[in-house]
Formats: structure tokens, sequence, C-alpha cells
């Protein structure tokens, strides 16, 4: 395979699958979030996230995905999906987390 002929998009998914957590496995701290939480989360992107990680009663990981995808300064989040998303997976109990693409932490 040619290296000019890889997408970000490839990229992304191949760094997700070698570096995240994943399902069945404990989730036991923040640090562990944090560095499970970045792939998802490239340099690349310029547009904010808002990601959703399931876990089930013993903090083991369901799975994770993102929920809702915005600009570069803004993401609507919809709580109302978030919850259904939730029932939908059987979750105990969700970790989220949202990027600044734009480097502005300030609301």
């Amino acid at each position: 395979m040619r290296i000019d002929r890889v997408s970000d998009e490839l990229i992304l998914k191949e760094y997700v699958r070698r570096f995240t957590i994943p399902a069945g496995e404990s989730i036991r701290s923040a640090r562990e979030v944090a560095r499970h939480c970045r792939g998802f989360f490239s340099e690349a992107s310029k547009k904010e996230k808002f990601l959703a990680v399931y876990l089930n009663s013993q903090h083991q990981l369901l799975s994770t995905e993102i929920l809702f995808e915005g600009s570069l300064t803004t993401s609507a989040v919809y709580p109302r999906e978030v919850i259904t998303r939730v029932l939908d997976v059987n979750s105990a109990a969700i970790i989220v987390a949202h990027n600044h693409p734009s480097g502005n932490t300030k609301p």
C-alpha cells in the first residue's frame, strides 16, 4: 500500500483499533479514560465532537461512539438522545467527553 493513498480516516480507524480500550476490559482511572478518548479526537479533526463511553456495572467497556459532531466552535448536544442511547446499549454508567478544536476552552 502506498502511503500517499492512505486517508486520514483510515489512519484514525487504525489508531483507534490499536490504542483504545477494547470492549469487555475495565476502565480503572481517569488517565485510562483520557488515553482511550484521545483516538477519537484526532488533531486532524476540525469539528467539535461529543463522545460517549458506555460501561456496564463493573466499569467494563461496552462501546464508545461519537454522538454529536458540530462545527469548529460549537456542537449541539441533546440530553434526550444521550439517555435514549444509554438505554439502547443497556449501559449502567456513561463517561462523556468533548473536544475544542479551536483551542479556546472559554464559553
